[in-house]
This record gives C-alpha cells, structure tokens and sequence, in this order.
C-alpha cells in the first residue's frame, strides 16, 4: 500500500462517526402516516435560539432535506454533534417545529452527541385549515374584486383584545 492510501485510510478511520435522526410524521388525532412530509434540519447556533451563521454560502446545503417513506418514516443521516432545528412540513398541513407544543409556538432544539442516533421523533402534524365564501351585493350578484381579511383575536401588552391580520384575499 502506497504512502498516501495509508495516511488517506487513517485520515478516514480518524473521522468522527456521524449522528442520526429518525421518526415518523402522523396525521394529529388520527396517527394516520402522512406520506411526502418534507424534513428539514438546521444547524443552531450554540445557544440553541437560532440558526447558526453560514461558514459560506453551501450551509444551507449541507443537509439536504429529506421525505417521509409511505408508512411516514424518515431519516437523516451524517449529521455532526452540536444543536440542531428540524421542522416538518407537507401541503395541506400547517407546518412544526420539532417539540413545538402548539401551532405557531416556537418548538426545541435538539441537541446531538457525535455517534447519537436519535430515534422514535414524532410529528403529529394538524390539517390546515380553509376558508371560502361568497361576496355579493343586496341582489345576491358576486362582487369581484373586494379585499377580504382573516384575522385573528389577540391581545395586546395592556390585555386588551385586537385583531391581527393573518392573510388577504380578493374576490375574484
């Protein structure tokens, strides 16, 4: 063997071995599998709030995302030791966050030892929603083009209630 295949052969038997992360996404309430759900893992920062600042330009490409088999399995595999987002999204469902305890809230971030395989990570994801109607004058003709607003009750500082502006639409 020559001079390089030995240090290329210790070079390689010196990496660390990679960790893992495998699960399945369900439909909420039902634990039907939800096939072609896109899993997404992002490497965090060290205080594990948010993502952590690109060596270059290929970071966001560095885990490639992956897709749930039909039974709603996935794995990512060569992932390195430090904290890392994962996020679970497919049409017609809203999207989560790992650990995220309700919709829209922030989710956990996981934290990976080198050689870690992470099993048994659940998405129970909820079915979006939709909103449809009709818009139309005092003879029940349609208006086209009025804008329409779903909102959405909050309240503010003070405790009191106001509405935030979620999506908008017009009729066509």
């Amino acid at each position: 063997m020559s001079v390089w295949a030995v240090a290329a052969l210790a070079a390689f038997l010196q990496q660390s071995p990679k960790a893992s992360i495998e699960g399945y996404v369900v439909r909420a309430g039902t634990n039907d599998p939800i096939a072609g759900a896109q899993i997404t893992v992002r490497r965090s920062s060290a205080d594990g709030l948010s993502p952590a600042p690109p060596d270059d330009l290929t970071e966001i490409a560095r885990i490639p995302a992956v897709t749930t088999d039909s039974q709603g399995r996935f794995i990512v595999k060569d992932l390195d030791a430090g904290s890392h987002g994962i996020v679970a999204a497919r049409n017609g469902f809203a999207r989560q966050q790992y650990g995220e305890r309700a919709p829209g809230r922030p989710g956990s971030i996981l934290r990976l030892t080198t050689g870690q395989a992470v099993k048994d990570v659940v998405f129970r994801m909820i079915p979006a929603g939709a909103v449809g109607g009709r818009v139309s004058d005092a003879s029940g003709e349609p208006i086209p083009g009025i804008a329409v607003q779903l909102l959405k009750s909050i309240y503010d500082g003070n405790g009191k209630r106001t509405f935030r502006t979620i999506s908008t639409a017009r009729t066509d």
